[in-house]
């Protein structure tokens, strides 16, 4: 089935460093069966992990805090101007001199489009609200920019930001060790929200503020401004990919993923960014690459061989979506019948020296640029 593309694969391996694949779909329609958020909350006497509900804000339309002051967007006027408010101009968005009780502290600017402004209170709570332009929709960007000098990445949780044009994935950290942080990936903009206090701040406060934070900034409308183009591109490395026996297994992974969101996932969710954050998605990829790897096991490498017993073991014991989880740190959105049973896994997987790794990114990314490719 993939004899004439690996073929084709393989030869821009052996000329490039990575190989771009442009992946040609079929016209995008919304699916009838888009991914539901709302999952079971009953446990049924067993001890899988269950009853995981996606946090997600709804466009606020009076979520404007903006005082009335002039708004300037160039340094000099700023300096002669210092309590006015400054605009962004790149996205539109307007930084505020002061807003309930923050004052605006530092504007940083990174390059012509990227910025990163620091406000603070009197109580010693700090927030830095950072904008950056990336219009390569990686599969892997959202968790590039999330782990980001963030240290709480395995108490952390899948969020999304609903407008009635976009829905908008994140990830976000609970309030812990003083500090809070959430990632949107908005189409070719990325929104970062990080708060900080110097002592235990009343949760409930740094969650409201964030949420007020977010609706201002309003992931949806950073999509708007420039959106995804849906028609993918595979990029996969030659360094880990030349003359490896997994490739057409991988290819098969890949094409799964990609098929998996055009069917499952709305579009006006996939024009934010590529949907990588699907329990379901990584099952239905593993399922495909084990499924081309058992037509041509007896030829693989050793390395290759234990990579597919042990995968093989935990599709037969029903452990993937365990396995996918661990791999994931637990930053996935789970389906509405998934059940984890991650302390039997635990034990089991102990009893069975499982000891590989699962990370895709290695070996190839799925790309959604934007619209003007």
């Amino acid at each position: 089935m993939y004899k004439n593309t690996l073929s084709f694969l393989l030869f821009f391996l052996t000329l490039n460093s990575y190989a771009q694949i442009p992946v040609l779909l079929e016209s995008e329609q919304k699916s009838k069966d888009s991914i539901k958020v709302e999952f079971s909350k009953e446990p049924k006497n067993r001890s899988y992990r269950n009853g995981y509900s996606i946090k997600t804000i709804q466009q606020k339309e009076d979520s404007n805090f903006l005082p009335l002051n002039t708004t300037f967007y160039s340094k000099k006027e700023l300096k002669e101007n210092p309590k006015s408010n400054f605009i962004h101009l790149p996205t539109g968005k307007v930084f505020p001199y002061r807003f309930e009780k923050f004052t605006r502290k530092k504007i940083k600017k990174i390059n012509n489009k990227d910025i990163q402004v620091k406000y603070s209170n009197e109580k010693g709570i700090s927030i830095v609200i950072s904008l950056y332009y990336d219009n390569e929709g990686t599969d892997q960007r959202l968790k590039k920019y999330f782990f980001k000098k963030n240290k709480l990445v395995n108490k952390s949780y899948p969020t999304q930001y609903q407008s009635y044009y976009y829905k908008v994935n994140g990830l976000e950290t609970p309030f812990l060790n003083n500090t809070k942080k959430t990632v949107y990936e908005c189409g070719s903009w990325i929104l970062s929200i990080k708060i900080t206090a110097q002592s235990e701040e009343n949760s409930d406060y740094i969650e409201n503020l964030n949420t007020t934070l977010i609706q201002y900034f309003n992931p949806a409308s950073l999509v708007e401004l420039k959106p995804l183009n849906l028609e993918p591109n595979l990029e996969f490395y030659k360094k880990n990919m030349k003359n490896s026996d997994l490739l057409p297994a991988l290819w098969a992974s890949a094409m799964a993923k990609i098929d998996w969101a055009k069917e499952n996932v709305d579009e006006k969710e996939r024009r934010a960014g590529f949907p990588n954050n699907y329990l379901d998605m990584h099952v239905v990829a593993i399922e495909n690459f084990l499924s081309v790897l058992e037509k041509n096991k007896h030829s693989l490498s050793k390395k290759s061989k234990h990579l597919y017993r042990q995968l093989s073991l935990l599709q037969t014991y029903g452990y993937l979506s365990d396995f996918l989880w661990e791999q994931n740190q637990g930053l996935l959105i789970l389906s509405e019948n998934a059940r984890l049973d991650t302390d039997s896994y635990k034990q089991w997987k102990k009893d069975n020296s499982i000891d590989i790794k699962w990370d895709t990114s290695k070996y190839y990314n799925i790309i959604y640029r934007d619209l003007s490719h």
